[in-house]
């Protein structure tokens, strides 16, 4: 663009030196910058028209590439001229940006943009008030001037008066050169001492002094003449034609500043400048390019896919829509060739055994979170499903600390997990099971109820040996895989998790401080796996479900404090929900006292043979018998003995009632060891 109405200021400075003429030119930086937008816009326009062209072709292409290739050549053909425009139209878009960085420089003192130099010629025109420079040294010599021409007027004014009285009469106190000529005239006639013509040598003498002074003030009159001038348009004077130039200068400067004030804006909305405009379209014009160029990468590479994909290479094909991050795409292709394996490993982490040997024990503080990893896969509802298990510890965090910010590694937490890592995690549960005890790890939970593989329970096969492998593996129908992934969790002091020094593991053998680790390992488990937004819930089981229902409230409380942001910029989901099995939320009843009925009944189900004790009273009557036995007869008493603290006389009361539940539970409990040896 021409920009010399900026760089001006320089001439102006020349100008008021000279007569010479300074030129502007009209031209402005919004012209050209319209110019620019316009082509490239333009340009655009017409990528876009041919790109829609390429996809249509591309898409009758893929109709046919069942059959024949043959549609390809021409495709690729197209593509590749498309390419050369795309690369036209980026490097008008780069011009353009080369431009708009040479105006406004990159802000730094080396490169402060043409603006910015424009902007520092200016100041040092006008001036500043540590620099005054061109227009207010200007105006100051003129002011100079227009002083001396004051006293160079008043003084010639008095020196005309002067020379008047000099060579006139004078004074009485001071005869002038005519009143002395006069008077040594009247005197000649009468003196011969020679005193007049002394005195008419001096007068003489006086006379060529005052007509060398004459002649200064001749001279002075002129150069005063030259100054002022007549006052007419023809002759302005010197002073007129330094005014008439320094107008002409602060109505170039004004002119410029205006220009400059339409290029910068104000900075709102009304009003955000000719260059702010430019960049704004330029900004959108590079958008629009990049889409366009990012569009002709993947329906590049989805043609040369398709081409692999008719000659039968599977593999290549995928590859291709996986180096561009077409993840589905490429799983898909595998999909339709049968090779469902290869499609999730695409979304898959890799197989990976731990080494226990290779890292720190569990309860220091440098911990590996490095899990063993393996994928799976499983026949659910008639379908094939891949999965993959991770076993390995995760760090339960407690909160940050208010002051430092920091989070204290309170446990390391023993999960067992099953994700399908081929499904969106913001729309795809997560579940973690707790089962009860205290005490007792996630196994039941994981072997004999939800996981994606359980163990054939029943009491035939319970009454074999363990060494004829009772136990086989089989799919499990009843997972709650297909509806959520899920997270099998060991408490502290159970199974593989335990306190990370200085922590130990009494430190959370309390109901309250058990709860506070599954809230912080729910937290940390969704950090370190980028589950933050995915919904979230609690599985209880027996005791179980008062952990859970406690965790659920002290993660309710502490929202989303303890929280990473979710890479995907979703919110975090807290909690979803929480799920009771067979709870026990109070730890006030007497499990084997309420138990004592259905156990009996079991009993009686597998002919146990001390069922003599039962005597001659049905199924029905026994049954009636010990609940009301139990809840008149042993539950009481048994109270009254613990609130008595174990007295005499309250003992006295427990002992009948205590001999008749000793004598039912041995006649008719079953035991482990009647399952192992084979007596049922």
């Amino acid at each position: 663009m021409n920009f010399k109405y900026l760089v001006l200021f320089a001439l102006l400075g020349l100008a008021a030196c000279n007569d010479t003429p300074t030129d502007v030119a009209d031209n402005t930086f919004s012209d050209a910058a319209n110019a620019q937008l316009a082509a490239l816009n333009d340009k655009v326009t017409g990528l876009s028209t041919k790109l829609a062209d390429s996809q249509t072709k591309l898409d009758q292409l893929n109709g046919r590439i069942g059959s024949t290739d043959a549609g390809i050549g021409p495709v690729s053909a197209k593509i590749d001229a498309l390419t050369a425009q795309v690369k036209g139209l980026s490097d008008s878009a780069n011009a353009s940006s080369q431009t708009i960085l040479r105006l406004s420089g990159d802000g730094t003192t080396e490169k402060p943009g043409e603006i910015a130099e424009a902007r520092g010629a200016l100041a040092k025109l006008i001036g500043e008030k540590a620099d005054p420079a061109t227009i207010a040294g200007a105006e100051k010599r003129l002011d100079d001037l227009k002083a001396e021409l004051k006293k160079a007027t008043d003084g010639l004014s008095n020196a005309q008066d002067q020379m008047t009285l000099l060579t006139g009469e004078g004074t009485p106190e001071r005869p002038g050169i005519a009143k002395l000529t006069s008077l040594l005239a009247a005197l000649d006639a009468a003196d011969d001492s020679g005193a007049i013509q002394k005195a008419r040598t001096k007068l003489t003498k006086l006379t060529e002094d005052a007509n060398k002074i004459a002649g200064i003030l001749d001279d002075a009159e002129r150069r005063l003449a030259k100054l002022s001038g007549d006052g007419t348009e023809k002759d302005p004077g010197d002073i007129g034609k330094a005014l008439a130039k320094l107008t002409i200068a602060e109505t170039a400067v004004k002119a410029a500043e205006d220009r400059l004030a339409a290029l910068l804006g104000n900075g709102t909305a009304q009003n955000p400048g000719l260059i702010a405009k430019a960049r704004d379209e330029l900004a959108v014009l590079t958008d629009k390019s990049e889409a366009l160029r990012e569009t002709l990468r993947l329906q590049t590479a989805r043609a040369k896919a398709l081409d692999l994909k008719t000659q039968g290479k599977v593999t290549e094909a995928a590859s291709v829509l996986k180096e561009i991050g077409l993840i589905s795409e490429a799983a898909e292709i595998f999909t339709n060739a049968g090779r469902d394996e290869d499609a999730y490993k695409l979304y898959a982490p890799e197989d990976y055994k731990f080494n226990a040997k290779d890292h720190p024990l569990p309860s220091s503080p440098q911990v590996s979170e490095t899990p063993s990893v393996m994928r799976h896969s499983m026949t659910l509802n008639g379908k094939k499903v891949w999965f993959t298990a991770k076993a390995g510890h995760t760090i339960a965090y407690g909160q940050k600390d208010p002051v430092t910010g920091k989070k204290d590694p309170k446990a390391a937490i023993f999960y067992m997990s099953y994700t399908r890592d081929d499904l969106p995690h913001e729309n795809r549960p997560v579940t973690f099971l707790f089962n009860g005890g205290p005490g007792y790890a996630s196994v039941f939970l994981h072997m004999a109820a939800y996981a994606p593989k359980r163990i054939v329970i029943n009491v035939p096969f319970m009454a074999r040996k363990l060494a004829d492998n009772p136990f086989p593996l089989i799919d499990n129908q009843e997972t709650l895989l297909d509806g959520s992934d899920l997270v099998f969790v060991d408490p502290v002091t159970t199974g593989f998790s335990t306190a990370i020094a200085p922590h130990k593991n009494a430190d959370f053998s309390d109901a309250q401080t058990d709860a506070e680790i599954v809230r912080d390992f729910v937290t940390s488990y969704s950090n370190k796996n980028n589950r933050q937004s995915s919904p979230k819930y609690l599985y209880g089981e027996s005791w179980g479900g008062a952990r859970v229902a406690l965790a659920a409230a002290l993660m309710e409380d502490a929202g989303t404090s303890n929280y990473d942001p979710d890479p995907t910029g979703k919110p975090v989901k807290v909690l979803s929900g929480v799920m009771l099995g067979a709870p026990s939320l109070s730890g006030n009843s007497c499990a084997c006292s309420t138990n004592l009925p259905t156990q009996a009944m079991t009993s009686e189900f597998f002919q146990k043979p001390e069922t003599s004790w039962r005597g001659a009273r049905t199924i029905d009557q026994y049954a009636d018998y010990i609940r009301q036995f139990v809840t008149t007869t042993y539950t009481p008493n048994l109270k009254a003995y613990l609130e008595a603290k174990g007295n005499p006389g309250s003992l006295a009361k427990l002992q009948p009632a205590l001999d008749e539940f000793r004598n039912i539970a041995a006649n008719q409990i079953l035991t482990w060891g009647d399952f192992a040896s084979g007596n049922i």
